[in-house]
């Protein structure tokens, strides 16, 4: 229906019988040299409907597209940044919101230019923001993906990855809601025009209406004058709405808690010349809805020599994701963090999030989990490695694809040009971790920091991505892993994590050798090559003092007094131990 539509619309002359100006008899029924008749001057009806389509669609859809533009920016800026941008945007979006539209409608068209221009204006005006608001809703949920903090991670700057990577992904619920839009901009159109507020020489189908209505159309029973613009306005705003409908369903996803995350007091950015990284006291908390604060990580330390390879071990929930997320500060709204990261004698936390955006991608490299949406779906994968060293190498479109090629080949995937242009669906979970792996390389980083990169893989993938990443062998390397079989061939240092606390930090060969925490002791005896042994059973102890213990009591067998309260990390043997039997004075 709208195909013939738009057809009619763009060539008039070509199926119109007559001129739209041309003259017969007025008031003249259909016949067959009149199928719709005439009106009160003697116009051929058919021929003024057919005139009339291209000011009705132009209007409805020349609206629907400003609409849809203004609403769209609107709602990814403040979707995207949050805060006081946030807060302006939406508060400016109330107020058009409240505002009664019909008789702001009627009032601007009766005073601004009265021509297709001003109509489009004027309700373009007066449909943006109910756009705004579904864009905002949805960007606010698509900023918390795995895809977009991966291009955050890399150093992609708020403009890019809202057009580049947001944008696309929700483009079916902007067209759905452009095509409603445009179907409500038709249906205005026609009741501005049936109320003559608009330019009479600039003939449409509410026009043909107000005409008919003011020509005694009713009274001197000429049906055919005002029953063919009706149709044509109740099928082409039909058509739209199936169109819209078939899209999508418009669903407003849940709105995310508003603030930022409060940064730490910037005590002083420099710092006096310490480890290439040195992770003091990071302490990292999330406030729910109920008013209510979740530690994720507390009191955490350690330190990552330049060249070295650190793996933080432990079971899912213990925090290994969350500081990383810490470290490049993308971390949620709703979390608070406080500590100092010295990278390079440089205090991140003191950084502000402009100085931050430089660094990442540049020289703090992310590898996400390949496992979930850590690649956008809507570009492919040769592009998005090929991005990264667009936005921090400078390269052109074609040196950097090219590069994205060389990657894809250094990473072990065949025929590279081929797959450079596919898109991440078609890959398996080993080639998607190690074009992640790619992605980071493209941007020239001295250091990685790896999300879970083996989850989900079989031993073929992992032995893919073991292989990919002992390339790396100038690189700083901080891995996240709860795969104990790979962090021994892989790192040189082992980091224990649990309950969101360093449990234990010790060389690779003394920590596999002969672990001292009772938690690290219980991680390799559940490997299968060391018995599949799990801690069942459970000792009894106070639930409200549980907080205040050491958080492995109660499966701990060698716990005593002490270990009601928390201990603290001392170092012992060449190693930093969280445990009261190396902690206390009488061990």
């Amino acid at each position: 229906m709208l195909a013939v539509l738009f057809l009619t619309a763009l060539l008039p002359g070509f199926f119109a019988p007559y001129d739209r100006d041309a003259l017969h008899d007025p008031y003249g029924k259909p016949v067959l040299s009149h199928p719709l008749g005439t009106d009160s001057i003697g116009r051929d009806i058919l021929s003024v409907l057919i005139f009339s389509a291209r000011t009705s669609l132009t209007v409805g859809l020349g609206a629907a597209f400003s609409a849809t533009c203004l609403g769209t920016l609107v709602g990814l800026a403040a979707g995207y940044r949050r805060g006081a941008v946030d807060e302006a945007l939406m508060r400016l979006t109330d107020l058009f919101l409240v505002l009664p539209r019909l008789p702001l409608l009627f009032l601007l068209a009766a005073y601004l230019n009265p021509g297709p221009v001003g109509i489009i204006v004027v309700l373009a005006a007066t449909s943006w923001a109910s756009t705004a608001r579904i864009v905002r809703s949805v960007t606010l949920s698509m900023r918390e993906t795995g895809f977009v903090r991966a291009a955050r991670a890399l150093g992609a700057g708020p403009l890019y990855t809202m057009i580049r990577h947001i944008l696309p992904n929700i483009s079916e619920v902007v067209l759905a809601k452009a095509m409603l839009t445009a179907a409500a901009a038709m249906t205005a159109e026609a009741g501005v025009s049936f109320l003559g507020l608009t330019d009479p020489a600039a003939m449409s189908w509410g026009t043909m209406i107000h005409e008919a209505f003011t020509g005694g159309a009713l009274v001197n029973g000429a049906y055919w004058w005002y029953l063919p613009p009706v149709v044509c306005i109740s099928v082409s705003v039909s058509a739209v709405l199936f169109v819209g409908q078939s899209v999508t369903d418009i669903r407003s996803a849940p709105t995310a808690q508003h603030g930022r995350t409060p940064l730490p007091s910037p005590e002083s950015v420099s710092a006096p010349q310490r480890e290439f990284l040195s992770v003091e006291h990071v302490t990292v908390d999330f406030s729910d809805a109920e008013g209510g604060n979740h530690h994720a990580l507390a009191d955490v330390d350690f330190r990552l020599p330049e060249g070295g390879r650190l793996a933080l071990v432990g079971h899912t929930g213990s925090g290994k994701s969350v500081l990383l997320m810490a470290l490049l500060r993308l971390l949620p709204e709703n979390a608070s963090f406080h500590g100092r990261v010295y990278y390079r004698g440089t205090n991140l936390f003191g950084l502000s999030e402009k100085e931050m955006a430089r660094l990442r991608g540049r020289e703090l490299a992310y590898v996400p989990q390949g496992a979930g949406n850590a690649m956008n779906p809507m570009l492919s994968v040769g592009f998005q490695i090929a991005e990264s060293a667009r936005i921090h190498r400078g390269m052109g479109r074609r040196e950097a694809f090219d590069e994205a090629v060389s990657l894809l080949r250094a990473m072990g995937i065949e025929n590279p040009e081929k797959r450079a242009k596919d898109y991440p669906h078609r890959y398996s979970g080993g080639m998607m971790q190690r074009a992640l792996l790619g992605t980071a390389l493209a941007c020239g980083s001295g250091f990685f920091l790896v999300d879970e990169p083996t989850k989900g893989l079989d031993p073929a993938g992992r032995e893919e991505v073991f292989r990919s990443l002992a390339r790396l062998d100038t690189q700083t390397i901080l891995l996240v892993t709860h795969d104990l079989e790979f962090a021994e061939r892989f790192a040189d240092h082992v980091a224990v994590l649990y309950a969101s606390r360093i449990v234990e930090s010790a060389p690779k060969e003394t920590f596999f050798a002969g672990p001292l925490h009772p938690y690290s002791k219980a991680l390799l005896e559940a490997q299968p090559e060391r018995g599949l042994k799990v801690p069942m059973r459970m000792r009894s102890f106070e639930e409200e003092n549980h907080g205040a213990a050491c958080p492995f009591l109660p499966w701990c067998d060698e716990a005593f007094s002490l270990c009601s309260s928390v201990p603290p990390l001392v170092e012992r043997s060449g190693r930093l131990i969280r445990c009261w039997r190396y902690g206390s004075t009488s061990s």
